[in-house]
């Protein structure tokens, strides 16, 4: 006879109605568990000195077995203390038992590396090291490339500024040639002023020398040569006159020509 009854107790953290089914069939289930032990006590009872004499049987068998706990009681103590913890080794090494099993079966391999742990060990070292060399080459190419950009930007600023001078310096040159064109004009402008001016004064002399009292004043038809009424004279004229070809005559500010 065996019991066969599972008890579902009722919880603090049920809700009202589950916890209530929950006792009911708790209280339901006490009668056939107590009728079911009661019959397991009966066969206890009935078979207790065959039993015994089995169990002393087994014992008897295993005696070296019960011998080896004896003597290692310590390391059973350890057993039993570690299963009571919240986190037990054992049974999380019981729920890797494959893993276990692997390295059981790997045993050879497990224990040459444990020799050679030391090898193991600069082995990760220096790979360690060779990832921290490649980064930093890494980075020292990154900077190589950005120097080179930087140094590529200051060539095309320096081409830039050497067209720049080059341009200024062709400026410079043409506005050096414009200003000798202006002096050259400038002179040649002076020199035609003080033609007309010499002509003016000769044609005045002229005119003085050839009717210095007359009523009647003379003056040549033809203008041969550049001419100047100053600023704040007035200039008379008997037409038609004649300017010939190239020749100029300039009226200045606040001078008036007058012809008859």
């Amino acid at each position: 006879m065996s019991i066969t009854v599972v008890f579902d107790p009722p919880l603090p953290s049920d809700n009202p109605a589950t916890f209530n089914q929950k006792a009911f069939t708790l209280l339901g289930d006490l009668n056939t568990w107590s009728d079911q032990a009661n019959q397991v006590a009966g066969d206890i009872n009935a078979n207790k000195t065959a039993l015994l004499n089995a169990g002393l049987s087994t014992v008897s068998a295993n005696i070296s077995n019960v011998n080896a706990v004896g003597t290692n009681i310590s390391a059973v103590t350890t057993v039993a203390n570690d299963l009571n913890e919240p986190v037990s080794e054992i049974e999380t090494v019981a729920g890797s038992i494959a893993n276990v099993n692997t390295v059981g079966t790997n045993i050879a391999s497990v224990n040459t590396a444990a020799a050679n742990i030391v090898a193991i060990q600069n082995a990760a070292t220096n790979a360690s090291n060779a990832a921290a060399s490649a980064s930093a080459a890494a980075a020292s190419a990154t900077t190589a490339t950005t120097q080179a950009g930087i140094a590529t930007e200051q060539a095309g600023i320096a081409t830039t500024k050497a067209s720049e001078a080059s341009t200024s310096a062709t400026n410079a040159a043409s506005s050096a040639t414009n200003a000798a064109a202006s002096a050259s004009a400038a002179a040649a402008s002076a020199t035609n002023a003080a033609a007309s001016a010499a002509a003016s004064a000769a044609y005045a002399s002229m005119a003085q020398a050839t009717n210095p009292d007359t009523p009647i004043r003379l003056n040549p038809r033809f203008i041969t040569a550049d001419f100047t009424v100053p600023a704040a004279y007035n200039g008379a004229s008997v037409g038609p006159i004649s300017i010939s070809d190239g020749v100029t005559v300039t009226i200045q500010d606040h001078a008036t020509w007058s012809i008859h």
